[in-house]
Order: structure tokens, then C-alpha cells, then sequence
């Protein structure tokens, strides 16, 4: 792509390359030797210069058809997270609204934080990567992209997903096809990615945006926000937005650009504060990314620990860690543990502590 998915400007900055990542970063294997056999792909990250997008001009449009691990639901402060984004949201419509549909679901964690909050409300999640349609109550789940679907949401709700997606354009106008008065979007923002964030620089996270792009490629569906707040340690960003008659954007200049030079010492720092038979704490995405981009494999990182019994015992793709449980840090007894998100260290530390672990525990990015 040489033209920029949101605002088509040709101006171009080149930030990020590498020509042996994860095709998915969810997608985890049964075997060490399934795992190192992996689909690999290139990233070749650029930035518009006009409206600020950050993409991989390198990225085709993955299916999702492959058994794909998403749920973070395991962590107390995780938990605590989204319980607070699905407050703000509740708040911010003073419950005027009485139908919603999901986009993208997962494992409808977040569609029983709002049905708890607001129990009268109609429900409907999408995602094809579950197995089958489901209906409980006034929650419908559906195996399937929302498309042309006839629901008539006052609502529709976007967390996650954009980030997944390289032509943003189209994917907007597919989900406000039926004009829903509000439109909720979560994603991680490109500002804190390009603060030398490189391990978010996946094939399967093609698109980022900050607060200009999101601006620009929003009013072109006539939505203005209500609301964009940064969250999570400045890694998401949480917006609604409201359809309007008329339409304009707003530039804030908001970010820096990374170079291959800062990438080179960064990935020489932190592969320095790591020994042969340290853990990494954290499988999802992040812990994917991490030790593939700073090529930490089995043989110097075996085990990578994560409280989701879903992937425990699986492997991760192209590196072949294994993914084990934290009862078996009282087995393996390792020196370092490597955390890869500060907001959950005190929780970590409890817990090792509680398994009598006497590791030394810390976060492996200055953040």
C-alpha cells in the first residue's frame, strides 16, 4: 500500500520492519514442533505524515478461521479494567439506549459487564470464530461477521477490532450500515506504541491509531466523539462517538517516530536483562510479540507463565516457549520472572509469594 487506508495521502514515513513474525498472535500449538513450524509473516510499519495512521502496508486481510485464544478474563486488575470502561461507557448514555450489538465479542466478557449493569438490554455479539450461534435471554451470539444483518442498534460496539483491520473505511461503514446513534471504540494507540513499543509492531495488529486518525476516519461516517480518554497506562484508547449532521476534524500533533536505530537498542537492552531460564509472565499478544521480536526462543526462555488454562501446555508460534501455569514455578524454581505489564505486578508478586515462589519478580519495560 503506498497510499495511506484513511485519509489516502502518499505521504508516507517508513518506522518498522521485520520479515519473521507470528501470522496470529492468539493462534497457539499443541506441540513444540507444531509451533516452531508456525506461518510466519513481514511487517513493513509506515506512518501518514497528514491524518497520523499507523500501519503495515505489508498486511493482507487475515480470516480468523483458526483457534484463537482472546480471553484476559484471569486477572483481578484486568477484571477491575473492564468493569471501569464499561461503567464510563454506561454513564456517559445514561442508559438511552436499549439495544447494542458487538463486533469482534470474544468471549462476551465485556457484553456481561454491561448486561450486568444494565440488565434490560439487548445484546446481540458477533464474532466468526466461535464454533456455533448461541441465545440466553436477552444475550444473542452469532458465528458470524455483522455485515447486512437487520438488528437496528442504538449502539454498536468496536473494542479491539480495529487494530485487526487494514481497510478501516470499509470496516466502519460495514458496522454503521443499520446507523446506530453511538459508536464505542477500544484500540491501542499509536502514541504509545511508537514510544519504542516495538513488540506491539505484529502482522495481526495492522492498524493504530491516536486521536487525529481515529478523528478523521470517523467523521467521514458522520460520528463525532463524546468522549476519548486514555486508559490502561496510556496504552488504550476508550471513545464514543455520536452521529451528527455535520462533520469536521481537528489536528493535535501528538506523537514521535520510531527509527531501526532505537529499535536495535532497545531490543539490546532488554535481551540484556535476561538469563537462560528466566519466565516471561504473560502469553497474550504482548507476550507473543516480546519474545518472538527480541528472538527469545525455548532454548533461552523455556516456559512462558499465563493464568489462562485455555493455552496452558500450548506453545507459542516460531519460538516454541511453552506456556505453563504459575503452579509450576514452585516445580521449575526460576531466578527472574519477567513481567510484561507493570499494572499487574503487585498482583503477580502476591500470588508467586503465595506459591512460597522466591523469584525475583519485576517489569521487564520501563514504562
Amino acid at each position: 500500500m503506498k497510499n495511506c487506508p484513511v485519509c489516502k495521502s502518499d505521504k508516507i514515513l517508513s518506522i518498522f520492519k521485520h520479515d519473521n513474525l507470528p501470522l496470529y498472535n492468539l493462534n497457539y500449538y499443541n506441540t513444540r514442533q507444531e509451533a516452531l513450524s508456525a506461518p510466519s509473516a513481514n511487517v513493513n510499519f509506515v506512518k501518514c505524515q497528514n491524518c497520523e495512521f499507523l500501519f503495515n502496508s505489508s498486511y493482507q486481510q487475515l480470516d480468523y478461521k483458526v483457534e484463537y485464544e482472546s480471553s484476559r478474563a484471569f486477572s483481578k486488575v484486568f477484571n477491575k479494567y473492564i468493569q471501569r470502561v464499561g461503567a464510563t461507557l454506561i454513564t456517559s448514555l445514561k442508559h438511552n439506549i436499549k439495544k447494542i450489538v458487538e463486533v469482534g465479542a470474544g468471549d462476551c466478557h465485556f457484553a456481561e459487564v454491561i448486561m450486568n449493569l444494565n440488565p434490560d438490554l439487548e445484546y446481540h455479539a458477533f464474532d466468526p470464530s466461535w464454533g456455533k450461534s448461541e441465545f440466553e435471554g436477552n444475550l444473542y451470539k452469532y458465528n458470524e461477521y455483522y455485515q447486512l444483518q437487520d438488528v437496528k442498534p442504538d449502539l454498536v460496539v468496536a473494542r479491539h477490532t480495529l487494530e485487526h483491520i487494514i481497510d478501516v473505511n470499509k470496516f466502519i461503514e460495514s458496522i454503521t450500515h443499520e446507523l446506530p446513534k453511538y459508536v464505542f471504540i477500544e484500540i491501542p494507540c499509536s502514541s504509545f506504541v511508537l514510544r519504542n513499543n516495538f513488540h506491539y509492531f505484529s502482522y495481526e495488529h495492522c492498524s493504530y491509531f491516536d486521536q487525529n486518525s481515529l478523528m478523521t476516519l470517523m467523521s467521514e461516517f458522520g460520528y463525532l466523539p463524546v468522549f476519548m480518554n486514555y486508559v490502561f497506562n496510556d496504552e488504550n484508547i476508550i471513545s464514543l462517538w455520536s452521529r451528527v449532521q455535520h462533520t469536521g476534524t481537528t489536528k493535535v500533533k501528538l506523537q514521535n517516530n520510531a527509527s531501526n536505530k532505537e529499535f536495535h537498542e532497545w531490543k539490546s537492552t532488554l535481551v540484556s536483562k535476561f538469563q537462560n531460564g528466566d519466565v516471561v509472565w504473560g502469553a497474550a499478544g504482548k507476550g507473543v510479540m516480546t519474545v518472538n521480536i527480541l528472538e527469545q526462543d525455548y532454548n533461552k526462555i523455556p516456559y512462558v507463565v499465563d493464568k489462562n488454562p485455555n493455552i496452558q501446555g500450548k506453545f507459542i508460534p516460531i519460538t516454541g516457549n511453552e506456556i505453563i501455569s504459575p503452579n509450576v514455578l514452585k516445580k521449575i524454581k526460576p531466578a527472574n520472572i519477567h513481567v510484561l505489564n507493570s499494572l499487574y505486578l503487585d498482583e503477580i508478586i502476591s500470588e508467586c509469594r503465595e506459591l512460597d515462589v522466591h523469584a525475583n519478580i519485576f517489569p521487564l519495560f520501563d514504562e
